[in-house]
């Protein structure tokens, strides 16, 4: 009776947890910066205080069917530009039809459609010199002419904002033949958030029905499911309920969490039920059975809470973003959360009153192995020495080839519009990436030294660095120079002087050149921006060596000079998001290497410890590398959901050892041990299978490596991890 308002709470618990989840606000917000740490943040924002703020852009990129040559062409871009600018949702529109363009005439200023097309003979006058304004063509044309753009700034006092469906709808509908792509934070976050939602569903309901499927089929006992999958639920609506409490959001992180709970659940009550069904083999009454397990399974479940809670909390220690903070106190949470569950509720309420029929096929199963241990401990030396061959191989391979590498989107799942997109704007324009230097001088702006240096910069971003067009104060004084020769693209040129006169009428007309947004006000520091495709982390950290390098040996002592820009900092940001949770990853690895260690009173625990567990890990990472993924913040974040379940059965094995030294060790683990293990391990590694179906690549790939490491993490526990202990013992 009992069990029934116990499980009355837990389902009701569960029902709230899950309430929650449908209250939790996703935050999936596409900002570069946001993997900085607080310092480089801040730093940036300080930086960009000082110059003229550009508004968040969504970009439309337009393919047209043909060249964009004909007359008619660009009278339909330009009326769905005039349509768009009427829109309340958009506040600002620009185009290559809708481009004011600056120039001088003897009664003043004016600005003119950069491309009149009110007037053909004039219109076709400039579309033929169209290459002689590279400032203005690299923005709106490719150089194919397949491809323009469309730059809108949403209105953001509009309720609901700018709709990326109804603007894409909008645009296939008035220009059909056309291929359109959207790229921005407002339409980009909502596609990425779709697709991972959709992904995430997906693969959800696949893994539960493969993980229960797969338990039933190894264990053959219906009467646990229910209970095993109501504390599963359980454990993770705790979570949920968690986050609505104190307001965390679902992040790319903070999702993951439910599921590593889960994993974590899962082998922890296979390991209960496991013991539960050996006491009464040995004859011991269900009742006392389950007060029994209260005293033999609370050393195992602390230690497996204790080695996945030890890696999330160092990321408050040494973590560098709000995201890894984030991650740790609800990881923490769900860790604690699930120890507790699983160690004063599961005993109470988690077995049938008949375990006949529990685990029917562990007889066979048990005889299998034990010949394989057999054989094993025959040939115990050549098959260390060749694990350990394979440890050193696989060690010194990715130390040598495996550096830290990320971008702003995988190029391999095209499938998805908003990858897509990024193709089509590294591919035919300015690129996603930027690099910017920023000088410190005291020099007049209008020096021939000022001004010699910033070309050669500029030239050396174009040249060396790779980037496809770079805007700096030479830019603008280019621009103006144009401004006042009425509008002459051959006048796209440094002047040759700069008189009083020319000096005064530039500063009256900033907004014709867009001035202050590379120079400060009062002229001391000036941006050099540099856009380019999406490298990578990697190669943009040898690119910017580089640079480093010809800013010093180019610019005198007291010109001082900086490197900047949102890619610099998303760089930094994965070197020290990706060092955080390695060393997270590493530190635990140790710590419960230690425990284990001082738990048998044995040095040799603590070396067996790190090594049966690494070996999955560097394997893990090897076959990464191997499928083309680098390390990163996500698959360094995915190895260590590896360890976490690695770690759990070498710490009940080892675990066991500290309690039980019997001469016959090694084949008492098998029978005691091995179906737990063998199970958990084969639900987990089925279930990770659902991971390959996923469109993401980076997670189909860890659905593969994760079997693998699953399967060679359970030969070295249950096969090579007992019969060293007990000889070196």
């Amino acid at each position: 009776m009992k069990s029934i308002y116990i499980y009355t709470v837990i389902w009701l618990a569960s029902l709230a947890g899950l309430w929650s989840y449908t209250q939790l606000e996703a935050d999936f917000a596409i900002d570069v910066t946001g993997l900085g740490d607080a310092d480089d943040r801040e730093a940036r924002a300080e930086l960009l205080s000082q110059f003229n703020s550009w508004d968040t852009n969504v970009v439309v990129m337009l393919q047209a069917p043909e060249p964009l040559h004909a007359y008619r062409q660009l009278l339909a871009i330009q009326a769905v530009s005039d349509t768009l600018a009427s829109w309340s949702s958009i506040r600002y529109l620009t185009s290559i039809t809708r481009f004011d363009f600056a120039v001088w005439h003897y009664l003043g200023p004016r600005t003119e459609p950069f491309l009149p097309l009110a007037d053909s003979l004039a219109f076709y006058e400039r579309w033929e010199h169209l290459d002689q304004y590279p400032d203005i063509t690299e923005k709106f044309i490719s150089e194919d002419r397949r491809w323009t753009t469309l730059y809108l700034t949403p209105e953001s006092s509009v309720a609901g904002g700018l709709s990326g469906d109804s603007l894409q709808e909008f645009l296939e509908s008035d220009l059909p033949g056309w291929k359109v792509l959207l790229m921005g934070a407002e339409v980009t976050e909502k596609a990425m958030a779709d697709a991972a939602t959709a992904d995430m569903l997906r693969i959800s309901v696949l893994a539960i029905v493969l993980l229960f499927a797969s338990y039933f089929l190894l264990t053959r006992s219906r009467r646990t499911l229910l209970p095993v999958l109501s504390f599963v639920v359980f454990n993770c609506s705790a979570v949920f309920s968690f986050m609505f409490i104190t307001g965390f959001k679902i992040t790319l992180l903070t999702a993951t969490v439910p599921a590593i709970v889960a994993i974590l659940s899962f082998s922890d009550l296979l390991h209960i039920l496991s013991q539960y069904r050996q006491l009464t083999d040995e004859g011991v009454a269900p009742d006392k059975a389950r007060w029994q397990l209260f005293r033999t399974i609370g050393r195992p479940l602390i230690l497996t809470s204790l080695s996945n809670l030890i890696g999330f909390l160092l990321f408050l220690f040494i973590g560098h973003a709000a995201y890894l903070n984030e991650l740790a106190m609800v990881a923490g949470f769900g860790i604690v959360f699930s120890y507790l569950s699983s160690r004063l509720l599961a005993p109470l309420v988690l077995f049938p009153e008949n375990t006949e029929g529990l685990f029917r096929q562990k007889a066979h199963y048990l005889r299998w192995l034990l010949r394989v241990q057999e054989h094993v401990a025959r040939y115990l030396r050549w098959y260390v020495l060749a694990t350990l061959l394979l440890t050193g191989w696989l060690g010194w391979d990715m130390g040598q080839q495996s550096p830290i590498d990320m971008r702003y989107y995988d190029s391999r799942d095209s499938a998805q519009t908003y990858v897509q997109s990024f193709l089509a704007f590294d591919r035919h324009f300015q690129g996603v990436r930027d690099i910017e230097v920023v000088l410190t001088t005291r020099d007049d702006p209008f020096d021939a030294v000022t001004l010699e240096q910033i070309e050669k910069i500029s030239n050396y971003l174009e040249d060396s660095y790779g980037c496809t067009s770079v805007y700096s104060w030479n830019t603008v004084l280019k621009r103006y120079n144009r401004f006042r020769r009425q509008g002459a693209a051959s006048q796209y040129v440094l002047p040759q002087r700069w008189s009083d006169e020319m000096q005064t009428a530039l500063l009256e007309h900033p907004e014709a050149t867009g001035m202050y947004d590379v120079v400060t006000q009062d002229f001391r520091q000036y941006r050099i921006i540099g856009s380019l495709p999406d490298i990578g982390t990697r190669e943009a950290n040898s690119r910017k060596a580089a640079l480093e390098t010809y800013l010093t040996a180019t610019l005198p002592p007291e010109v001082g000079w900086e490197i900047s820009g949102a890619a610099f900092v998303f760089d930094r940001g994965v070197i020290r998001f990706t060092e955080s949770i390695g060393l997270a990853l590493l530190l635990s690895l140790l710590a419960i290497g230690i425990i284990m260690g001082a738990l048998a009173r044995s040095l040799r625990v603590v070396v067996l410890t790190i090594w049966v567990n690494g070996l999955p890990l560097l394997l893990a990472w090897w076959l990464l590398w191997q499928m083309g993924i680098a390390l990163n913040p996500q698959s360094v974040f995915l190895l260590t959901i590896i360890l976490g379940v690695a770690l759990d059965d070498s710490i009940y094995i080892t675990g066991y050892f500290s309690g039980n030294k019997r001469p016959d060790f090694h084949t008492q683990v098998v029978r005691r041990l091995a179906f737990p293990v063998g199970v958990t391990t084969g639900v987990l590694a089925i279930s990770f299978l659902a991971l390959c179906f996923s469109t993401n690549p980076l997670i189909a790939a860890f659905g593969w490596i994760t079997c693998t490491s699953l399967l060679l993490a359970f030969l070295l526990d249950l096969l090579l991890l007992p019969l060293i202990i007990q000889k070196r013992s």
